[in-house]
């Protein structure tokens, strides 16, 4: 047990580095963010976003940033900043165009991570968690063991542009993330109101407004989906979208859920509109019942970003790069 959770908060704080296991992102790393984060069904994914690394002490040299007084030292993010850097092997060439481009979101990157990891030790002290030292080794024991070694371990160290010490204080900012975590999810539903929804997507709203009154007289919904939805994912299947819950991000188009628990079973609504048509949706069915894993996954997650959002507008932040 022990082993899979470290694992899981390495491989979020660290696959951005590195060659691991772990399948590394394929855009610019981000802090802990959703997200998310399109099709009919948004992709979906049982893992949180990074956990930033950790905020050096404070310093009177040149700082980056402060966080409710709290310096950020500018070596600090230029190292956080070089790690970033260092975690995309195929990036461009930093003097063209594209190289410059990725060096700024980089840039804002690196700094968003320290600034969130600072808000988030500030209000573990406030809460009280504490990381003892044995916590930190044991998880860089298990770090070591997973990556094969002490020499395999150092080399990886270096790879990263990463010392002992910056191994450290990523396996303790996981540790932070992970005890807070815990805290915001404690107590969350396990279970929620399932709606089963199926669409009819049109090209334009007339479209729509005369399919869906075939609908309503008593039209095959399916039938109707099958011959005039533009929706090529759903189409072959009549329309189905399948059970769904709020706030997941399962559906797309926010516009498309909330229709759908606007109405009652065999209900029809009005035309929809969203970024990809006008909508028809009927729900043939709505229950409450567990909460799938990947739901639970993402309300949790949705309420850790909550969190980390209203501790930002209370926070007093100067970006000083």
């Amino acid at each position: 047990m022990r082993l899979r959770r470290a694992l899981a908060l390495f491989g979020l704080i660290l696959s951005a580095c590195s060659n691991t296991p772990t399948p590394a992102p394929t855009t610019t790393p981000v802090p802990v963010a959703p997200g998310a984060l399109n099709a009919t069904a948004a992709p979906r994914t049982n893992t949180p976003p990074p956990p930033p690394t950790a905020t050096p002490a404070p310093t009177r040299g040149p700082v980056a940033a402060r966080v409710n007084g709290q310096d950020i030292p500018l070596s600090a993010f230029e190292a956080e900043l070089a790690r970033y850097i260092a975690a995309d092997p195929s990036r461009p060439d930093p003097a063209s165009a594209a190289g410059r481009q990725l060096a700024t979101q980089l840039t804002a990157v690196a700094l968003d991570a320290l600034i969130d990891r600072a808000l988030l030790d500030q209000e573990a002290q406030r809460l009280g968690i504490t990381i003892s030292e044995r916590d930190v080794d044991d998880e860089i024991k298990t770090l070591i063991q997973y990556r094969g070694g002490r020499p395999a371990f150092e080399a990886w160290l270096k790879q990263n542009v990463m010392t002992e010490d910056d191994a450290r204080r990523m396996a303790r900012a996981d540790l932070v993330y992970a005890a807070l975590r815990e805290r915001i999810v404690a107590g969350m539903p396990r279970t929620a109101e399932y709606a089963h929804a199926w669409h009819i997507v049109l090209a334009t709203k007339a479209e729509a407004d005369r399919v869906r009154a075939q609908a309503v007289a008593g039209g095959n919904f399916a039938a109707l989906a099958q011959t005039y939805s533009i929706d090529t994912s759903t189409k072959s299947a009549g329309g189905d979208l399948g059970w769904f819950t709020r706030g997941t991000g399962t559906l797309v188009w926010q516009e498309v859920e909330t229709a759908a628990f606007a109405l009652q079973p065999n209900g029809i609504s009005a035309v929809v509109s969203s970024p990809i048509g006008f909508h028809v949706i009927k729900v043939t069915e709505r229950q409450t019942r567990p909460l799938s894993a990947d739901d639970q996954a993402a309300l949790q997650q949705a309420a850790v970003q909550a969190y980390l959002e209203k501790l930002r507008k209370a926070a007093t932040i100067e970006r000083l790069r």
